[in-house]
């Protein structure tokens, strides 16, 4: 797979990279993405937990606010993973190194690296592999 350094939020937006082609399956994924990068923005305008970053992954800068089931459940998603991935990194006393799979615009690593909890600041980001994908 290709990778690129992703320097900072806002500069590995997909509309930087290659746009998925319609068809080619990836399309449903990026639009996947794109809800759930917006319905956690709900959440964070809400209150619900404090995110500086998620604006910047947004594909579009407009509110859109979610119904309450689906904010309280993208707390309880976010604040469960964010709890068990420090739960393990300090089980590993700080040399733990996390790979997330599918995450699609997730933040954690701008979250943990503003808090100072990560040792090592680097984030690779996957372009997708589209031609691994067929349509069904």
């Amino acid at each position: 797979f290709p990778t690129t350094h992703c320097p900072g939020p806002g500069h590995c937006r997909r509309d930087q990279h290659q746009a998925p082609q319609a068809g080619s399956g990836m399309d449903g994924v990026a639009k996947t993405n794109d809800d759930a990068t917006q319905s956690k923005r709900s959440a964070v305008d809400l209150g619900y937990w404090q995110d500086e970053f998620i604006k910047s992954f947004c594909v579009t800068f407009e509110k859109q606010r979610k119904p309450p089931l689906i904010n309280r459940g993208y707390y309880a998603r976010v604040m469960s993973v964010t709890r068990f991935v420090r739960q393990f990194a300090d089980a590993a006393g700080g040399r733990a190194q996390v790979v997330s799979l599918g995450a699609g615009y997730d933040t954690m690593f701008w979250r943990l690296r503003v808090s100072g909890e990560t040792q090592k600041h680097d984030r690779i980001e996957n372009k997708p592999a589209h031609g691994c994908m067929k349509a069904a």
